[in-house]
């Protein structure tokens, strides 16, 4: 099963309930340190490609007033995040994801739509709400009647998972974070993307139900290693705004 396979099983709910989020900047040297020292305690995610790594790019939604990076900002609890979300620039799946914060916790939702669905969406040609959908597809596209939820900024990133059964920890190495405006080009391989982060820094996510094990704290332990309240969408948009 690859990463495709993988989403494409993940139902339109959030069975997995709330998990502990845990976000770092590092640099390219203690990024590299950490996946060597990690690697011996965790296996590498079975659905990444045979270098271990996928390649995520989002599309992130908002209201008519930015309501979400708003709140983003002022940290408010809860609050929640929508994007539309593709790996390795694949067509065929294409999955709509509503992000739920509370405090250091997160819950995801999920559902797939078709790429032409979202490919209609980028062109403000929206679908009608309806039974015959999903119910996170219509309670999205009831956010863009009520309050325009639209289309704000695209977001792109290497991935390399490493998983922890006990605790359920996955911890997620994410490099070359960037951010580009020109929605409609998407699917474009060459569509023009800017660096979120200055040079030679990067991304380490930890994600845990409610336990880290001590195995992996231990491992974890760096100097100048720091958790931070980085979101890349709020990043990406402060820049195109």
């Amino acid at each position: 099963m690859n990463v495709l396979q993988r989403f494409r099983s993940l139902p339109d709910s959030d069975a997995d309930g709330f998990r502990n989020e845990h976000k770092y900047i590092c640099s390219t040297a203690q990024l590299a340190e950490l996946k060597v020292r990690l690697a011996a305690l965790m296996m590498p995610d079975p659905h990444s490609g045979p270098d271990g790594q996928y390649r995520v790019r989002s599309l992130y939604l908002d209201t008519y007033d930015d309501r979400l990076m708003r709140e983003n900002e002022d940290g408010t609890s809860p609050r929640e995040k929508w994007r539309i979300r593709s790996y390795n620039m694949d067509r065929s799946y294409v999955a709509l994801e509503c992000k739920m914060h509370e405090g250091d916790r997160v819950r995801k939702k999920v559902c797939p739509i078709s790429a032409a669905m979202f490919d209609a969406i980028i062109c403000d040609r929206w679908p009608e709400i309806g039974p015959q959908n999903p119910p996170l597809l219509n309670r999205f596209l009831t956010l863009h009647y009520t309050q325009l939820l639209h289309p704000t900024v695209i977001v792109d990133y290497m991935r390399t998972p490493l998983l922890f059964p006990e605790g359920n920890v996955r911890v997620t190495f994410d490099c070359g974070i960037a951010s580009g405006a020109e929605l409609t080009r998407y699917w474009d391989e060459d569509a023009a993307l800017r660096p979120v982060l200055p040079a030679g820094r990067e991304l380490l996510e930890v994600k845990f139900d409610d336990f880290l094990p001590g195995s992996v704290q231990q491992a974890m332990q760096m100097r100048d290693l720091q958790r931070t309240s980085f979101s890349k969408y709020y990043l990406s948009r402060r820049y195109h705004l």
